[in-house]
């Protein structure tokens, strides 16, 4: 039994074992080994009573947010193609009105949220094995760009936020009156 497939009338505990023996010769790193986990997905018939449950491993949860104001964009850095790697391609996201609207699944006329404008990007330098983490963040009553590298602190141009380097984009929602 392995990722993907059934785990129906075997222990939870020995299919999570079992997951975690097969997720562990593929993929481990100080990264998975701390942030990695696992999840049980359970389907249950309505009508018969029958159960099927599924466990997959995880290196990151999307948690749902009880506002849209917020829009948290992850890039996907990291692969593993039989040792980890990470994808250093640059990515081209707007800084202003991103618009989502063609991908909201209702076009309701009432929905405020669905422009939005960058505040904020986590950036990743380095590699799987060493690496390090600095942030861009726009102030808002000024509108001005700032790095922040550990304890220093610098102005930056808007042209600098792109990078390959961007991981983590942080966009607040434009009200508009409708």
């Amino acid at each position: 039994m392995l990722r993907g497939q059934g785990n129906d009338g075997v222990p939870d505990s020995r299919a999570i074992k079992l997951l975690q023996d097969d997720s562990q010769s593929s993929s481990q790193s100080p990264i998975s080994n701390l942030f990695g986990g696992q999840y049980k997905s359970t389907l249950r018939c309505v009508s018969g009573g029958n159960q099927s449950a599924k466990f997959e491993a995880f290196s990151h949860l999307s948690v749902p947010m009880p506002a849209r104001a917020i829009l948290i964009i992850h890039i996907q850095r990291f692969f593993n193609d039989g040792a980890w790697k990470k994808n250093q391609s640059s990515v081209l996201f707007p800084l202003k009105n991103l618009d989502m609207s063609p991908h909201l699944a209702t076009k309701d006329a009432h929905q405020q949220h669905h422009r939005y404008h960058l505040y904020g990007v986590v950036n990743h330098f380095g590699s799987m094995d060493s690496g390090h983490y600095t942030a861009f963040c726009r102030a808002p009553n000024t509108d001005r760009w700032h790095k922040y590298d550990d304890h220093q602190v610098h102005e930056l141009s808007g042209g600098s936020v792109r990078s390959s380097a961007g991981y983590l984009l942080f966009y607040s929602a434009i009200y508009q009156r409708l």
